[in-house]
């Protein structure tokens, strides 16, 4: 009697020892799966970091660019201005009656001015933007008039550039409810941005239409220089240039594009750019169809 009860005794203490056992392989078990959980978690937010860090360098550099850029493109006009106008204001060249000369430094001041008015209202647009204070003040309007308004403007863009033709092509008009002088903006930003960068003899078109869908649809062409398919978002992004360098041939804030892209998305647009090197490039936005007041096609 007694040996069956040590025998149980003897096989209760082996399973309590196989049971403690199994419990400290299955603790053992569950702490490795625990650390390389963590190590991989640990991996992973090491891996953000250092993406994080590589982001902020490059909108860094890339202000940093900017800035550098900025202060070139601010002091050539202020240049030009305190050089004429003390020219004509000493009277360098003559009594001021007597010197016809003095009426076209007048005018590169006056033009000046306005370049450097351009590149501050530029700068505080963006600012706005990213400060999220820029809103939307809306009314309806005949789209196709305010296109013809904007392309009267920039006929003399044209022309100095050389170009063969600046052309608005649309099936009627559209009469939109959104905000009238964004739309502008837009308009003209796009549309010189094709001036610029389009050779002599080229040409830069605007056509309007509605998608099957109902939306408003808007494509300004042209037979330009044309961007690298690797540098498009490039030319999206505030801050940043296509070429950035100070001996680039084309000057200019860079911020042109990624304004007009805000100003679309504002409207709950959207902007879309194709582009080929030596052919030219096509930027196409869209306004949902509830800002479509109105379409009446031509008779």
């Amino acid at each position: 009697m007694w040996n069956i009860h040590a025998r149980r005794q003897r096989k209760t203490s082996l399973l309590q020892r196989y049971g403690d056992q199994l419990g400290h392989l299955a603790t053992r078990e569950l702490t490795e799966q625990a650390l390389i959980a963590a190590k991989q978690e640990a991996e992973q937010s090491a891996k953000a970091a250092r993406e994080s860090m590589k982001t902020a360098e490059a909108a860094s550099r890339a202000k940093t660019e900017f800035l550098a850029n900025m202060s070139h493109e601010l002091r050539t006009p202020l240049n030009a201005i305190i050089g004429f106008s003390e020219v004509i204001h000493n009277e360098l060249l003559g009594p001021t009656a007597e010197t016809p000369r003095y009426r076209t430094y007048a005018k590169d001041i006056n033009d000046a001015g306005a370049h450097l008015l351009a590149v501050i209202n530029d700068i505080l647009d963006i600012a706005k933007i990213e400060s999220g204070e820029l809103g939307l003040d809306t009314n309806i309007f005949d789209s196709s008039k305010s296109i013809r308004a904007c392309i009267q403007m920039l006929n003399e863009q044209a022309e100095s550039s050389g170009l063969q033709a600046l052309r608005f092509d649309h099936d009627g008009s559209i009469v939109l409810d959104a905000d009238e002088k964004k739309f502008r903006q837009i308009v003209i930003n796009l549309i010189s941005n094709s001036i610029k960068f389009t050779l002599e003899e080229g040409c830069v078109s605007v056509e309007t239409g509605i998608t099957e869908d109902g939306r408003f649809r808007m494509v300004v062409a042209d037979t330009g220089i044309g961007i690298e398919p690797e540098n498009i978002a490039k030319a999206l992004e505030p801050f940043t240039q296509v070429d950035s360098t100070l001996a680039r041939k084309f000057e200019g804030t860079g911020l042109g594009l990624p304004i007009t892209k805000a100003l679309v998305e504002l409207h709950d647009g959207t902007l879309e750019i194709t582009s080929e090197v030596g052919v030219g490039t096509r930027v196409i936005i869209h306004f949902p169809a509830e800002r479509v007041a109105k379409t009446e096609v031509d008779a």
